[in-house]
Protein backbone atom coordinates (compact mmCIF):
# COMPACT_ATOMS: atom_id res chain seq x y z
CA UNK A 1 0.00 0.00 0.00
CA UNK A 2 2.92 2.42 0.70
CA UNK A 3 4.35 1.72 -2.77
CA UNK A 4 1.07 2.36 -4.35
CA UNK A 5 1.04 5.78 -2.72
CA UNK A 6 4.50 6.76 -3.48
CA UNK A 7 3.52 5.61 -7.60
CA UNK A 8 0.19 7.21 -7.45
CA UNK A 9 1.41 10.60 -5.85
CA UNK A 10 4.31 10.81 -7.77
CA UNK A 11 2.38 10.32 -11.09
CA UNK A 12 -0.39 13.09 -10.04
CA UNK A 13 2.19 15.35 -9.39
CA UNK A 14 3.79 15.42 -12.64
CA UNK A 15 0.71 15.57 -14.08
CA UNK A 16 -0.09 18.75 -11.88
CA UNK A 17 3.56 20.26 -13.72
CA UNK A 18 2.29 19.44 -17.22
CA UNK A 19 -0.71 21.08 -16.80
CA UNK A 20 0.43 23.58 -15.00
CA UNK A 21 3.38 24.35 -17.49
CA UNK A 22 0.59 25.32 -19.73
CA UNK A 23 -1.54 27.26 -17.97
CA UNK A 24 -1.25 30.72 -16.91
CA UNK A 25 -1.78 31.90 -12.63
CA UNK A 26 -5.51 33.02 -13.77
CA UNK A 27 -6.82 29.42 -15.52
CA UNK A 28 -4.66 27.22 -12.94
CA UNK A 29 -6.63 29.03 -9.71
CA UNK A 30 -9.76 28.20 -11.84
CA UNK A 31 -9.23 25.01 -13.15
CA UNK A 32 -8.08 24.02 -9.53
CA UNK A 33 -11.35 25.95 -7.83
CA UNK A 34 -13.47 24.06 -10.35
CA UNK A 35 -12.31 20.59 -9.38
CA UNK A 36 -12.35 20.82 -6.17
CA UNK A 37 -15.93 22.10 -5.80
CA UNK A 38 -16.70 19.04 -8.61
CA UNK A 39 -15.05 16.72 -5.78
CA UNK A 40 -17.22 18.42 -2.76
CA UNK A 41 -20.60 18.36 -5.08
CA UNK A 42 -19.79 14.67 -5.93
CA UNK A 43 -19.04 13.83 -2.16
CA UNK A 44 -22.08 15.77 -1.01
CA UNK A 45 -24.80 13.88 -3.51
CA UNK A 46 -23.14 10.05 -2.69
CA UNK A 47 -23.01 10.66 0.95
CA UNK A 48 -27.15 12.35 1.00
CA UNK A 49 -28.50 9.37 -0.57
CA UNK A 50 -26.89 6.68 2.58
CA UNK A 51 -27.93 9.91 5.53
CA UNK A 52 -32.05 8.66 4.53
CA UNK A 53 -32.80 5.28 5.33
CA UNK A 54 -36.58 3.26 6.44
CA UNK A 55 -35.94 0.01 8.63
CA UNK A 56 -38.82 -2.01 8.54
CA UNK A 57 -39.94 -4.86 11.73
CA UNK A 58 -42.15 -7.39 10.72
CA UNK A 59 -43.68 -8.94 13.32
CA UNK A 60 -46.80 -10.93 14.42
CA UNK A 61 -49.91 -10.63 16.69
CA UNK A 62 -51.16 -14.82 17.60
CA UNK A 63 -55.20 -14.01 18.15
CA UNK A 64 -57.15 -17.05 20.04
CA UNK A 65 -60.45 -17.00 20.83
CA UNK A 66 -60.48 -12.83 20.31
CA UNK A 67 -57.13 -12.91 22.72
CA UNK A 68 -54.01 -11.53 21.55
CA UNK A 69 -51.30 -14.24 23.24
CA UNK A 70 -48.98 -13.58 25.27
CA UNK A 71 -45.95 -14.73 23.89
CA UNK A 72 -42.99 -15.22 26.09
CA UNK A 73 -39.50 -13.92 25.73
CA UNK A 74 -41.44 -11.80 22.52
CA UNK A 75 -41.49 -8.23 24.03
CA UNK A 76 -43.93 -6.88 21.30
CA UNK A 77 -46.38 -9.45 21.91
CA UNK A 78 -45.75 -8.98 25.79
CA UNK A 79 -46.66 -5.71 25.90
CA UNK A 80 -49.76 -5.61 23.76
CA UNK A 81 -51.09 -8.16 25.57
CA UNK A 82 -50.69 -6.23 28.68
CA UNK A 83 -52.17 -3.06 27.32
CA UNK A 84 -55.23 -4.73 25.25
CA UNK A 85 -56.43 -6.32 28.65
CA UNK A 86 -55.95 -3.10 30.88
CA UNK A 87 -57.72 -1.25 28.38
CA UNK A 88 -60.61 -3.65 27.91
CA UNK A 89 -60.63 -4.08 31.66
CA UNK A 90 -60.70 -0.34 32.64
CA UNK A 91 -63.20 0.83 29.39
CA UNK A 92 -66.54 -1.43 29.01
CA UNK A 93 -67.47 0.89 25.86
CA UNK A 94 -64.02 0.14 24.37
CA UNK A 95 -64.67 -3.83 25.64
CA UNK A 96 -67.45 -4.52 23.50
CA UNK A 97 -66.08 -2.99 20.45
CA UNK A 98 -63.46 -5.78 21.00
CA UNK A 99 -65.97 -7.93 21.90
CA UNK A 100 -69.01 -7.05 19.08
CA UNK A 101 -67.17 -6.44 16.52
CA UNK A 102 -63.64 -8.68 16.30
CA UNK A 103 -60.63 -8.86 14.21
CA UNK A 104 -62.05 -12.29 13.04
CA UNK A 105 -65.87 -12.43 12.41
CA UNK A 106 -67.23 -15.43 14.18
CA UNK A 107 -68.33 -18.58 11.48
CA UNK A 108 -71.80 -17.83 10.24
CA UNK A 109 -73.13 -18.35 6.70
CA UNK A 110 -72.34 -15.23 5.33
CA UNK A 111 -68.90 -15.82 6.01
CA UNK A 112 -68.50 -19.71 5.18
CA UNK A 113 -65.87 -20.36 2.89
CA UNK A 114 -64.10 -16.71 2.83
CA UNK A 115 -61.84 -14.81 4.65
CA UNK A 116 -63.17 -13.85 8.28
CA UNK A 117 -61.04 -11.19 9.02
CA UNK A 118 -62.41 -7.98 9.51
CA UNK A 119 -60.11 -4.65 8.44
CA UNK A 120 -62.61 -2.13 9.29
CA UNK A 121 -64.01 -3.06 12.53
CA UNK A 122 -63.94 -1.79 15.60
CA UNK A 123 -61.80 -4.01 17.30
CA UNK A 124 -59.17 -4.16 14.52
CA UNK A 125 -58.76 -0.33 14.73
CA UNK A 126 -58.21 -0.79 18.72
CA UNK A 127 -55.39 -3.42 17.96
CA UNK A 128 -53.62 -0.59 15.50
CA UNK A 129 -54.26 1.92 18.26
CA UNK A 130 -52.46 -0.64 21.20
CA UNK A 131 -50.09 -1.26 18.42
CA UNK A 132 -49.32 2.29 18.34
CA UNK A 133 -49.03 3.10 22.03
CA UNK A 134 -46.63 0.11 22.44
CA UNK A 135 -44.27 1.26 19.70
CA UNK A 136 -44.26 4.71 21.35
CA UNK A 137 -43.88 3.34 24.48
CA UNK A 138 -40.63 1.60 23.62
CA UNK A 139 -39.36 4.46 21.96
CA UNK A 140 -40.49 6.73 25.22
CA UNK A 141 -38.29 4.39 27.13
CA UNK A 142 -35.08 4.46 25.07
CA UNK A 143 -34.78 7.89 24.89
CA UNK A 144 -34.76 8.12 28.90
CA UNK A 145 -32.59 5.39 28.70
CA UNK A 146 -30.34 7.01 26.14
CA UNK A 147 -30.08 10.52 27.08
CA UNK A 148 -29.46 9.87 30.36
CA UNK A 149 -26.66 7.33 29.79
CA UNK A 150 -25.01 10.48 28.02
CA UNK A 151 -25.67 13.40 29.83
CA UNK A 152 -27.26 15.34 27.34
CA UNK A 153 -30.47 15.84 28.71
CA UNK A 154 -30.10 19.47 29.39
CA UNK A 155 -29.73 19.88 25.67
CA UNK A 156 -33.10 17.63 25.35
CA UNK A 157 -36.87 19.14 25.97
CA UNK A 158 -39.52 16.13 27.38
CA UNK A 159 -42.66 16.00 25.65
CA UNK A 160 -45.01 15.34 28.17
CA UNK A 161 -48.89 14.38 27.85
CA UNK A 162 -49.58 18.37 27.11
CA UNK A 163 -46.80 18.08 24.19
CA UNK A 164 -48.88 15.11 22.80
CA UNK A 165 -52.04 16.27 22.29
CA UNK A 166 -51.82 16.15 18.56
CA UNK A 167 -51.69 12.43 18.82
CA UNK A 168 -54.71 11.63 21.52
CA UNK A 169 -57.58 12.37 19.33
CA UNK A 170 -56.96 9.29 16.91
CA UNK A 171 -55.68 7.11 19.47
CA UNK A 172 -57.73 6.19 22.13
CA UNK A 173 -55.55 3.21 24.23
CA UNK A 174 -52.50 6.57 24.28
CA UNK A 175 -55.08 9.13 25.91
CA UNK A 176 -56.30 6.50 28.43
CA UNK A 177 -53.93 4.81 29.96
CA UNK A 178 -51.58 8.30 29.60
CA UNK A 179 -53.89 9.99 31.68
CA UNK A 180 -52.99 11.15 35.42
CA UNK A 181 -53.26 8.46 38.35
CA UNK A 182 -56.26 10.93 39.84
CA UNK A 183 -58.24 10.74 37.17
CA UNK A 184 -58.24 6.85 37.20
CA UNK A 185 -60.88 5.41 39.60
CA UNK A 186 -59.82 1.58 38.39
CA UNK A 187 -56.00 2.56 39.83
CA UNK A 188 -57.36 4.95 42.61
CA UNK A 189 -59.53 1.97 44.11
CA UNK A 190 -56.14 -0.48 43.53
CA UNK A 191 -53.86 1.75 45.42
CA UNK A 192 -56.56 2.32 48.47
CA UNK A 193 -56.83 -1.97 48.86
CA UNK A 194 -55.38 -3.89 51.26
CA UNK A 195 -55.59 -7.18 49.24
CA UNK A 196 -54.40 -5.70 46.02
CA UNK A 197 -51.30 -5.78 44.94
CA UNK A 198 -50.37 -1.78 43.53
CA UNK A 199 -46.69 -1.52 42.15
CA UNK A 200 -44.94 1.04 41.33
CA UNK A 201 -42.23 2.73 39.61
CA UNK A 202 -40.93 6.25 39.94
CA UNK A 203 -37.62 8.65 37.95
CA UNK A 204 -35.74 10.48 40.77
CA UNK A 205 -35.54 14.39 38.97
CA UNK A 206 -32.42 16.26 37.98
CA UNK A 207 -31.60 18.24 41.83
CA UNK A 208 -32.13 21.73 39.06
CA UNK A 209 -35.50 20.93 38.53
CA UNK A 210 -38.25 22.10 40.23
CA UNK A 211 -41.71 19.79 41.58
CA UNK A 212 -41.73 16.95 43.36
CA UNK A 213 -38.33 14.97 43.72
CA UNK A 214 -39.62 11.55 42.50
CA UNK A 215 -42.21 11.30 39.20
CA UNK A 216 -44.47 8.59 38.66
CA UNK A 217 -43.73 6.74 35.18
CA UNK A 218 -45.58 3.73 36.22
CA UNK A 219 -48.38 1.67 38.13
CA UNK A 220 -50.38 -1.23 38.14
CA UNK A 221 -53.09 -3.00 40.10
CA UNK A 222 -52.26 -6.23 38.38
CA UNK A 223 -54.24 -5.20 35.26
CA UNK A 224 -55.18 -1.34 34.70
CA UNK A 225 -51.81 0.23 34.48
CA UNK A 226 -50.92 3.95 33.95
CA UNK A 227 -48.10 5.00 31.71
CA UNK A 228 -46.59 8.37 31.66
CA UNK A 229 -45.53 8.53 28.01
CA UNK A 230 -42.94 11.22 28.07
CA UNK A 231 -40.40 12.07 24.72
CA UNK A 232 -36.96 13.56 25.87
CA UNK A 233 -35.83 14.94 22.28
CA UNK A 234 -33.80 17.45 20.93
CA UNK A 235 -35.64 20.97 21.85
CA UNK A 236 -35.84 21.72 18.22
CA UNK A 237 -37.84 18.40 17.56
CA UNK A 238 -41.83 19.15 17.18
CA UNK A 239 -43.99 15.42 17.52
CA UNK A 240 -46.97 15.64 15.23
CA UNK A 241 -49.25 13.16 13.37
CA UNK A 242 -48.87 13.47 9.32
CA UNK A 243 -51.96 10.33 8.81
CA UNK A 244 -53.06 7.77 10.75
CA UNK A 245 -50.44 5.42 11.84
CA UNK A 246 -47.85 7.81 11.34
CA UNK A 247 -46.27 9.97 13.11
CA UNK A 248 -43.26 12.28 12.83
CA UNK A 249 -40.57 13.95 14.99
CA UNK A 250 -39.34 16.69 13.11
CA UNK A 251 -36.30 18.67 13.82
CA UNK A 252 -33.14 21.17 12.45
CA UNK A 253 -30.96 18.12 12.08
CA UNK A 254 -32.79 15.10 11.70
CA UNK A 255 -36.78 14.51 10.73
CA UNK A 256 -37.92 10.77 11.76
CA UNK A 257 -41.13 9.52 11.12
CA UNK A 258 -42.94 6.15 12.99
CA UNK A 259 -45.15 4.28 11.11
CA UNK A 260 -47.54 1.18 11.65
CA UNK A 261 -49.54 -1.04 9.19
CA UNK A 262 -51.77 -3.77 10.23
CA UNK A 263 -53.71 -4.86 7.43
CA UNK A 264 -54.15 -8.53 7.73
CA UNK A 265 -51.96 -10.34 6.27
CA UNK A 266 -51.05 -14.03 7.56
CA UNK A 267 -47.91 -14.87 9.40
CA UNK A 268 -46.30 -18.07 8.85
CA UNK A 269 -45.79 -19.53 11.94
CA UNK A 270 -45.25 -23.26 12.27
CA UNK A 271 -47.05 -25.48 14.14
CA UNK A 272 -44.81 -26.75 16.81
CA UNK A 273 -44.51 -22.89 17.76
CA UNK A 274 -47.62 -22.40 18.38
CA UNK A 275 -48.38 -26.00 19.90
CA UNK A 276 -45.16 -26.02 22.33
CA UNK A 277 -44.08 -22.51 22.62
CA UNK A 278 -47.41 -20.51 22.26
CA UNK A 279 -49.56 -23.34 24.13
CA UNK A 280 -52.28 -23.34 22.10
CA UNK A 281 -54.18 -26.16 19.34
CA UNK A 282 -51.76 -25.44 16.22
CA UNK A 283 -55.14 -27.12 14.07
CA UNK A 284 -56.69 -24.31 15.39
CA UNK A 285 -55.09 -21.86 13.21
CA UNK A 286 -54.67 -24.26 10.44
CA UNK A 287 -58.28 -25.58 10.26
CA UNK A 288 -61.04 -24.00 8.31
CA UNK A 289 -64.10 -22.16 9.52
CA UNK A 290 -64.12 -23.68 13.23
CA UNK A 291 -60.41 -22.24 13.99
CA UNK A 292 -60.32 -20.13 16.37
CA UNK A 293 -57.14 -18.48 15.67
CA UNK A 294 -55.16 -16.47 13.43
CA UNK A 295 -51.42 -15.31 13.38
CA UNK A 296 -51.29 -11.70 11.69
CA UNK A 297 -48.33 -9.89 10.33
CA UNK A 298 -47.91 -6.36 11.94
CA UNK A 299 -45.17 -3.82 10.19
CA UNK A 300 -43.33 -0.92 11.84
CA UNK A 301 -41.34 1.50 10.13
CA UNK A 302 -38.81 3.95 11.01
CA UNK A 303 -37.69 6.52 8.67
CA UNK A 304 -34.79 8.96 9.25
CA UNK A 305 -33.35 11.61 7.29
CA UNK A 306 -30.39 14.02 8.46
CA UNK A 307 -30.62 17.45 6.72
CA UNK A 308 -28.16 19.46 5.44
CA UNK A 309 -28.01 21.46 9.07
CA UNK A 310 -27.68 18.25 10.63
CA UNK A 311 -25.07 17.63 8.03
CA UNK A 312 -22.17 19.89 9.41
CA UNK A 313 -23.15 20.43 12.76
CA UNK A 314 -21.16 18.47 15.29
CA UNK A 315 -23.79 18.88 17.96
CA UNK A 316 -26.40 17.52 15.35
CA UNK A 317 -25.30 14.43 14.91
CA UNK A 318 -23.89 14.07 19.01
CA UNK A 319 -27.92 14.86 20.14
CA UNK A 320 -29.69 12.57 16.92
CA UNK A 321 -27.78 9.37 17.02
CA UNK A 322 -31.01 8.31 19.05
CA UNK A 323 -32.12 7.15 16.00
CA UNK A 324 -29.67 4.51 15.02
CA UNK A 325 -29.34 3.88 18.69
CA UNK A 326 -33.13 3.24 18.79
CA UNK A 327 -33.74 0.89 15.08
CA UNK A 328 -31.40 -1.56 16.67
CA UNK A 329 -33.06 -1.66 19.87
CA UNK A 330 -36.40 -2.20 18.42
CA UNK A 331 -35.45 -5.10 16.24
CA UNK A 332 -34.82 -7.31 19.36
CA UNK A 333 -38.54 -6.06 20.44
CA UNK A 334 -40.37 -6.35 17.81
CA UNK A 335 -39.16 -7.96 14.86
CA UNK A 336 -40.00 -11.70 14.17
CA UNK A 337 -36.64 -13.35 12.97
CA UNK A 338 -35.06 -11.82 15.74
CA UNK A 339 -37.29 -12.92 18.57
CA UNK A 340 -36.78 -16.56 17.18
CA UNK A 341 -33.32 -16.77 16.33
CA UNK A 342 -33.36 -15.21 20.11
CA UNK A 343 -34.99 -18.28 20.85
CA UNK A 344 -32.70 -20.55 18.59
CA UNK A 345 -36.56 -21.72 17.91
CA UNK A 346 -34.99 -23.79 14.55
CA UNK A 347 -33.27 -25.44 17.00
CA UNK A 348 -35.54 -26.66 19.29
CA UNK A 349 -38.07 -27.20 16.68
CA UNK A 350 -35.74 -29.77 14.93
CA UNK A 351 -34.90 -31.03 18.18
CA UNK A 352 -39.03 -31.80 18.61
CA UNK A 353 -39.50 -32.99 15.36
CA UNK A 354 -36.43 -35.59 15.97
CA UNK A 355 -37.78 -36.60 19.16
CA UNK A 356 -34.20 -35.40 21.10
CA UNK A 357 -36.36 -33.72 23.57
CA UNK A 358 -37.53 -37.49 24.89
CA UNK A 359 -40.72 -37.10 26.21
CA UNK A 360 -42.59 -34.04 24.76
CA UNK A 361 -46.48 -34.41 25.05
CA UNK A 362 -48.16 -35.34 27.99
CA UNK A 363 -51.67 -37.22 28.45
CA UNK A 364 -54.69 -35.06 30.21
CA UNK A 365 -53.73 -35.27 33.71
CA UNK A 366 -50.23 -36.27 33.61
CA UNK A 367 -47.49 -34.46 35.42
CA UNK A 368 -45.06 -32.99 33.96
CA UNK A 369 -41.52 -33.03 35.73
CA UNK A 370 -39.86 -29.48 35.24
CA UNK A 371 -36.25 -29.90 33.58
CA UNK A 372 -36.25 -32.96 31.65
CA UNK A 373 -37.35 -30.93 28.39
CA UNK A 374 -40.53 -31.58 27.98
CA UNK A 375 -43.44 -29.08 27.05
CA UNK A 376 -46.50 -28.62 29.06
CA UNK A 377 -50.09 -27.00 28.04
CA UNK A 378 -51.00 -25.00 30.83
CA UNK A 379 -53.64 -26.21 33.05
CA UNK A 380 -57.06 -24.34 33.72
CA UNK A 381 -56.54 -22.99 37.50
CA UNK A 382 -52.72 -22.39 37.11
CA UNK A 383 -51.61 -19.53 39.25
CA UNK A 384 -51.30 -15.78 37.58
CA UNK A 385 -48.16 -14.37 36.73
CA UNK A 386 -47.23 -11.40 39.48
CA UNK A 387 -47.89 -8.11 37.59
CA UNK A 388 -44.95 -7.22 35.62
CA UNK A 389 -43.54 -3.51 34.33
CA UNK A 390 -43.20 -3.01 30.04
CA UNK A 391 -41.14 -5.12 29.01
CA UNK A 392 -38.19 -2.40 28.60
CA UNK A 393 -38.50 -1.34 32.00
CA UNK A 394 -37.71 -4.66 33.01
CA UNK A 395 -34.35 -5.95 35.25
CA UNK A 396 -32.50 -8.80 33.65
CA UNK A 397 -35.01 -9.45 30.66
CA UNK A 398 -32.71 -8.19 27.91
CA UNK A 399 -29.92 -10.52 26.76
CA UNK A 400 -27.21 -8.01 27.78
CA UNK A 401 -27.12 -7.73 31.22
CA UNK A 402 -26.91 -4.37 32.58
CA UNK A 403 -23.90 -2.61 34.47
CA UNK A 404 -25.09 -0.20 37.02
CA UNK A 405 -22.76 2.30 38.67
CA UNK A 406 -23.67 2.17 42.27
CA UNK A 407 -22.95 5.53 44.86
CA UNK A 408 -20.39 4.88 47.32
CA UNK A 409 -21.99 2.75 49.79
CA UNK A 410 -25.48 2.14 48.24
CA UNK A 411 -24.87 -1.22 46.90
CA UNK A 412 -27.14 -2.85 49.51
CA UNK A 413 -30.18 -0.61 49.77
CA UNK A 414 -32.17 -2.48 47.29
CA UNK A 415 -32.53 0.90 45.17
CA UNK A 416 -31.61 1.26 41.49
CA UNK A 417 -30.03 5.01 41.20
CA UNK A 418 -32.66 7.49 39.45
CA UNK A 419 -35.07 4.27 40.16
CA UNK A 420 -37.59 3.63 42.90
CA UNK A 421 -39.16 0.36 42.71
CA UNK A 422 -42.21 0.58 45.68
Amino acid sequence: MLGLAIVLAFGVNLLADGVGAHMSTTQSLVVGAAVILLLIALVAIVQLRRLEETVTFRGFVALYDNEVLDISRYSFAEDLHRVLRAVTSENEALNRQWRDDPVMLRKSAETAGRDRFNPGGAGAQLLREAIEFVYLEHLSMHLSEYFDKRGLEDLCQEHERKDLLPLLPENRVLDMLSRPLEDRIALLEGDSATDRHFVQITRRRASDTTGPEDVLIWATDGTHIFTRLDLILPRDVRVLRVAPGRIALNGKALKTELGVSFEGFGYNLDGEFLSFYAKRPAREFFGHGESLGQVFQVTLTFHARITWRGLWTARGWRLHRWAESFAQSEKTKADAASFLESINWETARTMILSGSLGKWRAEPGEAITPGTGSFAESQPGAPEESPQPPSSQRLGTEPQQAEVDWPEGAEGNGRLPGLNLK
